[in-house]
């Protein structure tokens, strides 16, 4: 094989594992398994049930597959308000992982690339809050809803202006209602549909 030229782009020579989602993603569950070279699940990652939120954090237990646990992977939440500021505008993230000593190198380098994959998976946006000034619109994520491998994003829409204060001075409007309403826009949450 090339280069870039396989099924994976790595040598099946110096590979020691892969991270996989198992089928459905483990249900309301996020779940990884922890795989060696020869596809055998060896430990198992499963996260918080339903929602994982960047600012109170979360925890992903790791464990064998058993269900005796061996360690976890922490998504550090807001502990300051300068966190608070970090995390709503930014895409810095603190995470905090453990092993026991006696695990060897090759579970730990797995575990540390079930972290690099969680934070991609749920982690990786513009921040909690973002300002759209061109849309005169606030939008804050709550949290990630997951469901059986899918990921949609709980976020709070919240128009800047009223359609109607602004008709003949040209601003955008807001909101999806129709430019005649009087009524004001109250906020509206969205969830939108993520592939992984």
């Amino acid at each position: 094989r090339g280069p870039a030229g396989g099924k994976h782009d790595t040598d099946d020579e110096h590979k020691i594992g892969e991270v996989r989602m198992p089928c459905c993603g483990g249900g309301c569950t996020p779940v990884l398994n922890l795989q060696n070279k020869k596809g055998e699940t060896k430990a198992v990652v499963k996260g918080p049930c339903c929602c994982v939120s960047d600012l109170c954090g979360a925890n992903f237990e790791v464990q064998t597959p058993e269900g005796k646990s061996i360690g976890d992977v922490k998504k550090l939440g807001v502990q300051s308000v300068s966190d608070a500021v970090v995390e709503a505008t930014t895409d810095a993230d603190n995470f905090m992982i453990s092993f026991p000593k006696d695990v060897n190198v090759e579970y730990k380098a797995l575990m540390l690339s079930s972290l690099l994959l969680l934070d991609y998976m749920f982690f990786e946006s513009e921040g909690a809050f973002q300002f759209e000034p061109w849309n005169c619109v606030c939008v804050f994520r709550c949290c990630m809803c997951y469901c059986c491998g899918c990921i949609s994003p709980c976020s709070c829409n919240c128009p800047a202006k009223d359609a109607e204060d602004d008709k003949d001075k040209g601003a955008p409007i807001a909101c999806d209602q129709p430019y005649h309403t009087k009524a004001a826009a109250p906020p509206v949450v969205v969830a939108e549909p993520v592939a992984i």
